[in-house]
């Protein structure tokens, strides 16, 4: 997994970590001089944050990836399964995505 930072900790942890990120990219030919070496162009470059969810003997869950299928609150329906109260405040919207945080600590007060 890498180096990754522990933003909630307890029964479920969640951590971010920054990974880089590139695409595209190629070879330009040369300018100036003849018989110039080719340059490489990296295309894209850049950041992207991810958030996971950690618990014990499980493979860590990506949650705030935009590319997933499905989306934040069907997710998360699923992942807190064990949890019906807090499955509630998620259907109901009293949590959302940019509630992680306080979805873990509500998971780990409460559903454990």
């Amino acid at each position: 997994m890498g180096f990754a930072e522990i933003l909630v900790y307890g029964t479920l942890k969640l951590v971010g970590r920054t990974v880089s990120v590139q695409s595209g990219g190629g070879f330009m030919p040369g300018t100036g001089a003849p018989n110039m070496a080719p340059i490489y162009h990296p295309g894209y470059m850049g950041i992207h944050n991810q958030v996971m969810i950690l618990k014990d003997g499980e493979t860590p869950e990506i949650f705030n990836q935009v590319s997933l299928i499905k989306s934040f609150r069907k997710r998360a329906m699923e992942y807190f399964e064990d949890c019906p109260v807090l499955k509630v405040k998620i259907e109901t919207k009293e949590f959302k995505k940019e509630d992680l945080q306080d979805i873990i600590r509500f998971y780990n007060s409460n559903c454990n």
